[in-house]
């Protein structure tokens, strides 16, 4: 499934409701989209392209989550916000899907070359010629005032679910939920959560909708409360004396890594099922990952990503 139709997904199965960080966007003169000329006669002097053609859209930014990724991005040259959500206001000749006035979201991917083996098989996210936040369009972040984008890339909010909550879903919900969807995760399986974050608390609220039985795993006792609110069914703490390691009750399917550090390894191989799956989601400044190699192979371990 690609990354934009997951997304679409995730607001449409959405069965509990997230306290998403969310921020209005100030109207301001940020002169926020690449190509675009400000429009005097308009009264609230949105930038609107000079001319909108095939499939694109013209989308007013109303509301963005916020990432611990755009900390990665504060010396690119660029308008920061990759979570954004906003309201079309006006459609090349081309659209077929979006209307004016429809409340859309889009997530890290903008584009791509949509003719290779990943495009094909819905996989658009690993494109070669994929333009993603950061990369492209550095003028359309959510922390601006409006995108022009094709609407291949752009996605309905369900009338239920508000911008503002939806706007946190378009990375750090499609990341979670892409984890349990691409490597099949079933009802009966047994989750484990790392990391007790923005991640981690969608991560563990989607998986216990999911039906799975989910652990979750923090250095400290502290966030105890708070993983079980959103549902967590076990809570571990992983800081334990030297020498010793933690466990629980049943070993799991998967774990799903949401923090940015490196984890000691061989400690959660101890609580993963043999041939289960690791998903590390969290990006670490440390380009290193050291692993128990002889039980790697052993227990036939699984890493994969999100995608």
């Amino acid at each position: 499934m690609s990354r934009r139709r997951v997304n679409r997904v995730i607001a449409a199965v959405t069965l509990v409701k997230f306290d998403a960080i969310s921020a209005a966007m100030a109207q301001d003169d940020l002169d926020s989209t690449q190509g675009l000329e400000r429009r005097k006669d308009r009264p609230d002097h949105i930038q609107v392209a000079d001319k909108i053609t095939g499939n694109q859209v013209y989308i007013k930014v109303t509301h963005a989550g916020l990432c611990h990724t755009d900390l990665g991005k504060l010396n690119v040259d660029m308008v920061l916000g990759h979570e954004p959500v906003g309201i079309v206001e006006e459609t090349g000749p081309d659209c077929k899907r979006l209307r004016k006035g429809d409340v859309v979201g889009w997530g890290y991917l903008h584009n791509s070359c949509n003719e290779c083996e990943f495009c094909w098989t819905g996989r658009e996210i690993l494109c070669p010629k994929r333009e993603m936040y950061g990369t492209a369009d550095l003028n359309f972040g959510g922390f601006g005032t409006g995108a022009v984008l094709r609407e291949n890339y752009v996605y309905k909010i369900p009338k239920g679910l508000s911008p503002a909550n939806a706007a946190v879903l378009q990375c750090a919900g499609a990341t979670v939920f892409s984890a349990l969807y691409n490597n099949k995760v079933k009802p009966t399986g047994r989750v484990g959560i790392v990391g007790i974050g923005g991640l981690g608390h969608l991560a563990i609220q989607f998986a216990k909708a999911w039906g799975c039985h989910v652990t979750a795993f923090s250095t400290t006792d502290s966030k105890r409360d708070e993983a079980m609110k959103f549902g967590a069914h076990e809570f571990v703490v992983t800081k334990v004396p030297e020498g010793e390691t933690f466990k629980v009750e049943e070993k799991l399917d998967i774990i799903l890594s949401t923090v940015s550090g490196q984890l000691p390894w061989e400690q959660y191989y101890k609580v993963l099922k043999a041939s289960g799956t690791v998903v590390t989601m969290g990006l670490s400044d440390d380009p290193k990952m050291t692993l128990p190699y002889g039980t790697f192979i052993a227990m036939s371990t699984r890493w994969s990503d999100p995608s």
